[in-house]
């Protein structure tokens, strides 16, 4: 039995804006993309923390805390001298691990010059690190990912740091509305497809995971399938769809489109694969990761791009103006939202990710 509005709205709470407790730690969150990280020092802030990220010699991934102990110079503007982190500013070493293996003109390096660390792995095409207990830090909590056609005619792929709260990317894409008024632009048909689509679908709900199952047969396709399948925008097309949100901030899903009749020389069907992350920066801030991938496609590569970078953009537009919005409503009485019946997935994502927070609080 669906949800009443009335029992929505009181789930929804006031929105709130990000901190040291509005998301989990003891999570395995993107930190960057695996192509990104080198020998280099990369800078990046995650969770309101400054974090240095680098690869020693066998290729492994290593977080730090992006500040010397000595003097708190930001390592980031350091280099990486035989898998050790050299200080800019005074010369200090710090290797993997975080010891200080070396002090100029010092015998031996005092034991309390130490940098925070934090687990680091590669994951499919990112690079993820554990902000909270490192004796936590278990690599079967990291998502399972779709098989991302990197050799694919069609890859899409973006990193920005937007200002909205990291669950808000992830509430956009449950969100089975919005296209319809949102991205009319960019998408044809998509009030039968993408809609009708979403709302056609089973919720299932796992301590960890929601996964979204769905199918639609005979509808019309979007341009943009069009174009993969070199259809006619009166052909119809089966839609089939598994997306899953794991939490604290990862998106996925695959999808198949299939023509009911194919012309000779086209695709009878074409497999896609999605994936959003998103990662806390600071304060009202967050990273936004995207891949898009189809593993061929008739006509139009450059098309296809073209329209889902302006479905991305008119998201991130939005998501950013609702965020002015919640701030400029936080110590107001009319700052609660209200939700409706088709916000279930909406509702069910920020269910999961304060039980999260709350079992942190908790424990």
């Amino acid at each position: 039995m669906e949800p009443s509005i009335e029992e929505l709205s009181v789930e929804s709470s006031p929105r709130k804006s990000p901190s040291g407790e509005s998301y989990p730690l003891n999570c395995w969150w993107v930190a960057a993309t695996g192509e990104e990280l080198g020998r280099s020092p990369l800078a990046r802030s995650i969770l309101e923390q400054q974090v240095m990220l680098f690869r020693t010699e066998d290729g492994t991934p290593h977080a730090l805390m992006d500040r010397c102990p000595h003097r708190w110079t930001p390592l980031s503007l350091g280099t990486i001298v035989h898998d050790e982190v050299v200080c800019p500013y005074h010369g200090f070493r710090f290797n993997a691990q975080g010891t200080c293996t070396h002090v100029p003109n010092e015998r031996r390096p005092p034991r309390v010059l130490r940098v925070r660390t934090y687990p680091a792995r590669d994951h499919g095409p990112f690079v993820w690190v554990w902000m909270g207990d490192p004796g936590r830090a278990d690599p079967d909590l990291l998502p399972s990912l779709p098989s991302l056609h990197t050799r694919a005619e069609i890859y899409i792929a973006g990193h920005r740091v937007i200002a909205c709260d990291y669950s808000a990317i992830h509430e956009n894409l449950a969100d089975a509305e919005h296209p319809f008024y949102l991205h009319r632009g960019a998408f044809e048909n998509h009030r039968v497809t993408l809609v009708r689509h979403r709302m056609s679908g089973v919720m299932e709900v796992a301590p960890r995971q929601i996964t979204f199952l769905s199918r639609c047969d005979e509808v019309p396709p979007t341009n943009f399938e069009t174009l993969l399948l070199g259809l006619e925008k009166n052909q119809g097309i089966d839609i089939a769809m598994t997306s899953i949100f794991t939490v604290p901030g990862c998106f996925s899903v695959d999808v198949n489109c299939k023509s009911h009749s194919p012309s000779a020389g086209r695709p009878g069907q074409v497999n896609g694969c999605y994936l959003w992350c998103s990662t806390p920066s600071v304060a009202n801030s967050c990273h936004f990761w995207w891949i898009l991938s189809y593993d061929h496609a008739y006509q139009g590569h450059a098309q296809v791009a073209e329209i889902w970078n302006k479905a991305i953009q008119e998201d991130i537009d939005v998501l950013e103006a609702i965020q002015r919005s919640i701030d400029w409503s936080m110590d107001r009485v009319e700052g609660r939202e209200m939700l409706v019946a088709a916000d279930r997935p909406v509702a069910a994502i920020r269910r999961m990710l304060s039980k999260a927070v709350e079992a942190e609080r908790t424990t």
